[in-house]
């Protein structure tokens, strides 16, 4: 609402007082800093003691946080602009910070969300979670893909338009336009019926085309699956690569000369072993599957960066059988022509938390390789930090790893680096998640690139979200999924000022 026009461009607020018999005694619409043609449009904490109070901000300035009295017109005998407003923040030095929050399309349940840019805007490619122990039943209705067999883990991918408005339906309904979000241009299903547990990957592949590596069940097995998709998500090619029993998590990729190599994490042994394969552009096996390491006891989080010559492969491992062994982060070094080993697994660094969720990107002629500690209490919110190490060109180490504490517990994160780094991480604390940020520029000789480095808070979740997909650095731009029971897990963009 607005009492005198105009009154800007957002929304803005009207606070009503009403008498003992809910009657509207008198309105005020809200308005900060002092200047009658400044709305407030977002307005938290309300506390009523004799008088009212409340937070109030705008939202092309979140760092500019007032406290509001609040008056209405009819029921105070001074007017409405004589009501006091007094900035009690002003934090613009502090950043990253959040600049603006989109909501884009209701969601799922996902265990893994990626995505890239092109000129027609942001791709998203993400899967569903489902329980790989409920039985398989034959529904007494199709599928929405007109099959005779139950939906599982539904793999995605959406392509959101650049500042259009309007909403999709990753749920299964119509693309459209609405106010609440962005436009959702495309969206196509690649299963129906995915395996949670062996995760997403991409890879980039020819001119615009892109791999998607996932996998699902064939007579009962898990199985790895390649899709090759174009910038806008739609399939063009798939193969089912492998065809053994066993476990199959945690697939990754790398594009190589002539197609892909792909790796997951294969249990067709007595243990997990991570193993790779080269894929042509026909999606046609190069060669034998074959491992990456031996020895591994029980790694996860298998992620794939090539360099040159060279493909890193990293991944946790506790190699220890004891109850209470914690995980630790190794590095095997590939050949690019054809997936073999050039140097073994090694232990990158043993610390006394567990240690998890690696990640590698490039930097230079080498790499960063990033992972969580998190402190041994598991199960509640404890401590943890993200670890930084800087690689050479032949995957060795320049200097110590480097550590960027944060309040909570860390789950999971997502990290790009250009001409500085950029990271989000979800943390776990306590009775909620959240996100926060960090960035910085690496020296790229080993030295502390990330001292003085300060984590800052982009948004308090909604629910608590340990095990859902990690965020995704999209540019400038976070997305992320929230929800809560009532409302159920949404995609949301979250711009975020970095510098």
């Amino acid at each position: 609402s607005c009492d005198k026009p105009p009154c800007g461009t957002g929304d803005v607020i009207t606070v009503a007082h009403l008498g003992r018999d809910l009657a509207v005694r008198g309105t005020e619409v809200v308005r900060v800093g002092g200047h009658p043609s400044a709305p407030a449009e977002l307005l938290w904490d309300v506390r009523c003691e004799g008088e009212c109070w409340a937070l109030a901000a705008r939202t092309d300035n979140f760092t500019h946080v007032y406290l509001k009295q609040l008056r209405s017109r009819r029921a105070s005998p001074e007017p409405s602009s004589a009501t006091r407003s007094s900035l009690v923040t002003r934090v613009d030095a502090v950043l990253p910070r959040a600049t603006s929050q989109a909501y884009v399309a209701d969601a799922m349940d996902l265990v893994a969300l990626h995505g890239w840019t092109s000129a027609s805007g942001t791709t998203l490619a993400w899967l569903s979670y489902f329980d790989p122990t409920t039985p398989w039943e034959v529904p007494s209705r199709p599928a929405p893909d007109g099959r005779r067999a139950p939906v599982r883990a539904v793999l995605r991918t959406q392509v959101l338009g650049v500042g259009a408005p309007g909403v999709g339906a990753p749920g299964g309904g119509a693309v459209g336009a609405g106010s609440d979000g962005e436009k959702v241009l495309q969206e196509e299903t690649i299963s129906w019926r995915a395996h949670s547990p062996g995760g997403l990957a991409w890879a980039p592949g020819a001119e615009e085309e892109k791999l998607l590596v996932w996998s699902a069940l064939d007579d009962d097995e898990p199985q790895v699956f390649a899709t090759v998709v174009d910038a806008q998500g739609r399939r063009l090619r798939q193969r089912m690569v492998t065809r053994t029993a066993g476990a199959v998590l945690d697939v990754a990729a790398v594009p190589l000369d002539s197609g892909w190599l792909v790796a997951w994490l294969d249990g067709r042994g007595d243990t997990l072993e991570p193993y790779a394969v080269h894929l042509d552009e026909k999606l046609q096996s190069v060669g034998a599957e074959r491992p990456v390491a031996a020895g591994a006891v029980s790694p996860a989080g298998l992620e794939l960066l090539r360099r040159g010559e060279l493909v890193f492969a990293a991944w946790s491992d506790v190699r220890s059988a004891g109850v209470d062994a914690q995980g630790d982060i190794f590095l095997a070094v590939l050949s690019a022509l054809d997936g073999s080993v050039i140097e073994p697994a090694r232990r990158v660094a043993a610390t006394p938390q567990h240690s998890h969720s690696p990640r590698l990107e490039p930097r230079g002629d080498g790499a960063l390789l990033a992972w969580l500690d998190a402190d041994a209490e598991l199960d509640g919110p404890g401590g943890g930090a993200l670890a930084v190490l800087e690689l050479d060109a032949s995957g060795r180490s320049l200097g110590a790893a480097e550590k960027i504490r944060v309040d909570g517990r860390p789950t999971s994160f997502d990290l790009r680096c250009a001409s500085d780094c950029r990271v989000v991480v979800t943390v776990d604390a306590g009775p909620r998640s959240e996100l926060w940020a960090a960035g910085w520029r690496p020296r790229g000789d080993g030295r502390r690139a990330t001292e003085g480095v300060t984590p800052q808070l982009l948004v308090a979740l909604r629910g608590r979200f340990s095990d859902a997909a990690a965020p995704l650095l999209a540019g400038d731009d976070v997305v992320y999924v929230d929800g809560d029971e009532g409302s159920g897990p949404a995609l949301h963009r979250l711009g975020v000022r970095w510098r």
